[in-house]
């Protein structure tokens, strides 16, 4: 396990979400080796371990997308290797939502993983209803989608990210079934510093709406 030195854990309870039951309490957390990390905190009532895992053990781990060709970059044919950008980093946002997830024609609740890279420049989703690691890449644990700031719809402007610092998950409106992660994000020019809004839809990953704030130094922080 690498350090955990950015990433805040996310410790989702026991359950029944989408017509999936017995979903033990896990915790979620990311740490320096790149991954994504879940360890079981409780099995469910009635069972005696989370998917064959004891509690306080680990039931999977994940390398996102981005993260891997992060790393591939950081190991550099064995020379010369700098893994100052290998981080799974930043608050973990968790929330049962409601959409047409995976491609389905009707909607459903699932529960909704949302992750940074931190230094790395990404935001990944994951739909964590049922994440038994027997069960991967079906229906209530897959991977959903990984943006990195240009993957975009409509009117939005593609702006790469910098570290990611938090998300929030929401629906757009008290009477929308759409889902939307409001993900912030440091601007990813040192010659430009600022931070970056990105509303991004839940159901594929593009980002609907952005929006860019630059600092403004003042003069007199400058020695002026």
């Amino acid at each position: 396990l690498g350090g955990i030195d950015w990433s805040t854990a996310a410790v989702i309870e026991s359950r029944n979400v989408g017509g999936f039951t017995n979903r033990p309490t896990i915790a979620y957390v990311g740490a320096r080796d790149g991954m994504l990390h879940a360890f079981c905190v409780a099995p469910a009532t009635g069972t005696s371990s989370c998917y064959g895992a004891a509690a306080g053990e680990e039931i999977w781990a994940v390398v996102p997308p981005g993260m891997k060709k992060k790393m591939d970059l950081a190991y550099n044919g064995g020379s010369n290797m700098d893994w100052s950008q290998i981080n799974v980093g930043g608050a973990i946002r968790v929330a049962d939502m409601t959409d047409k997830f995976g491609g389905a024609a009707t909607e459903g609740t699932r529960t909704i993983l949302i992750v940074g890279m931190h230094d790395t420049g990404y935001v990944d989703a994951l739909d964590i209803s049922d994440p038994d690691p027997s069960k991967i890449n079906q229906d209530g644990f897959r991977f959903l989608w990984e943006n990195d700031g240009t993957h975009t719809s409509g009117n939005a402007t593609s702006m790469p990210m910098g570290a990611t610092n938090g998300a929030t998950l929401a629906q757009v409106s008290a009477t929308s079934t759409t889902g939307v992660a409001i993900v912030t994000a440091a601007t990813a020019s040192p010659a430009a510093p600022g931070f970056n809004t990105y509303v991004i839809r839940l159901t594929d990953g593009a980002i609907v709406s952005d929006e860019q704030q630059l600092y403004a130094l003042k003069s007199s922080l400058l020695g002026a």
